[in-house]
């Protein structure tokens, strides 16, 4: 009965770690996310800002952003960021990360 009850956990936590990086739930997250930049942003930015889905490698998202706009488009990974659930969240860190290494290149 433990043995049981066991499995039914790890199985319960590997499915709800295995849905959370769904190319659809990480889709949802980044337009949720574009919405909120544009929310934020001036309006001379907003079609700076725009990300695309690969259509054949559907976890492959390219984000497309003006240098100028890419404070915004953290700021608005952070505002949503508690909202998701623990492997979409570490995706969008792992962006970020990115984000700031390309920025750090850029400005040496």
């Amino acid at each position: 009965m433990l043995m049981n009850n066991t499995i039914n956990e790890i199985e319960k936590t590997i499915n709800t770690l295995l849905s959370g990086l769904d190319p659809d739930i990480i889709s949802h997250w980044f337009d949720q996310i574009i919405n909120d930049v544009h929310d934020i942003v001036p309006p001379w930015l907003q079609d700076k800002i725009y990300v695309t889905q690969d259509v054949n490698l559907p976890m492959k998202f390219n984000i497309h952003v003006s240098k100028r706009a890419i404070r915004y488009l953290i700021q608005a990974i952070d505002q949503n960021i508690t909202s998701m659930s623990y492997p979409t969240r570490l995706y969008f860190l792992k962006i970020e990360e990115f984000i700031e290494l390309e920025i750090n290149k850029f400005y040496k």
